[in-house]
């Protein structure tokens, strides 16, 4: 994606409510925004846990994740990130 590849100093990133987030997109955000702190995905229904994996590898300086209605991320994407951020909007699957 355009914006990984010349936005190495972006700190701050919103892409809620985006619904053409794909794989690759967010796998390349990792590697080319390695300033990024926040990062809102809200509303990013195609978002699964081996992209949160990326993001997390990728962005190291990342303090807050925002999640909210990403029903597809699990713990286990979650797991990536250090405890220290800051990960809201997350909902535990109910267990039949």
């Amino acid at each position: 994606s355009k914006l990984s590849e010349g936005c190495k100093l972006l700190t701050e990133l919103d892409l809620s409510y985006c619904k053409q987030i794909s794989g690759p997109g967010l796998s390349k955000l990792g590697g080319g925004c390695p300033q990024l702190q926040a990062l809102n995905l809200s509303s990013c229904y195609q978002i699964i846990d081996p992209w949160m994996q990326n993001i997390a590898q990728g962005c190291p300086q990342i303090n807050s994740l925002v999640i909210k209605y990403c029903h597809q991320v699990t713990e286990a994407g979650l797991a990536s990130f250090p405890k220290s951020v800051k990960i809201t909007g997350y909902v535990k699957p109910l267990v039949a």
